[in-house]
């Protein structure tokens, strides 16, 4: 299946768990590390209530309308200076405007804004280096994963007001890898693997590579 689907997004029915069927999949632009796949709900009338993706694929976004799973329809590829590794991103808003994306390796390659090593996510920048590799939205908060900087949160309610990035600030932070404090970072694969944000009780899961699986609370 993989093969079919060129290392694409492959869509499983598992309305039956027990017999999992293929539903389709997304192709036309190769590999896709990471997927967010929505009902559509945004600014665009003519994809109101269909089902849209947001596939990373290494060195671009591509946007697909998979509502017809048997035949996606890619409707935009975008790409960016300094792309390294088209990680993961997600929706930072829920009117569906904006996102927010990760390149897993412009930090650890000195490429484009991340030169200078330090996580960045197109329009802000981390105050310590490090990698970051996913992040998740909930209630104008951004919850990062950062390799050896841990788990990173940013306020990023302002992004309709401001899509430049610059009234963003970090309201919270937990280090999961003290070991490299005392360098102030490093572009390198040690830490925060992911994070978790949505489980009702309002705890954050935070899985560290060294260290297993941390269970936090974000009190700000």
């Amino acid at each position: 299946m993989s093969l079919r689907c060129r290392g694409g997004l492959w869509m499983v029915d598992v309305s039956n768990p027990r017999r999992p069927q293929d539903a389709g999949c997304v192709s036309q632009d190769g590999y896709v590390h990471d997927a967010q796949c929505v009902i559509y709900q945004g600014p665009m009338q003519a994809y109101q209530g269909r089902e849209v993706c947001f596939n990373y694929n290494e060195d671009a976004l591509t946007i697909v309308d998979a509502d017809r799973r048997s035949a996606p329809r890619q409707l935009s590829r975008t790409t960016y200076n300094g792309a390294t590794y088209t990680h993961q991103g997600w929706l930072a808003s829920d009117d569906y405007k904006y996102l927010l994306l990760d390149d897993e390796l412009d930090e650890k390659d000195e490429n484009g804004l991340a030169a200078d090593g330090h996580t960045i996510t197109y329009i802000v920048d981390s105050p310590v280096k490090a990698i970051d590799h996913n992040q998740y939205t909930l209630g104008g908060l951004s919850y990062q994963s950062t390799y050896g900087s841990g788990l990173r949160i940013v306020d990023v309610s302002s992004v309709n007001q401001d899509d430049s990035g610059a009234l963003f600030r970090e309201v919270g932070f937990f280090d999961v890898y003290p070991e490299d404090d005392a360098v102030t970072g490093e572009a390198a694969f040690n830490g925060a693997w992911s994070v978790y944000p949505y489980l009702k009780s309002g705890y954050l899961l935070v899985n560290s590579m060294e260290r297993g699986v941390f269970s936090l609370k974000y009190r700000g």
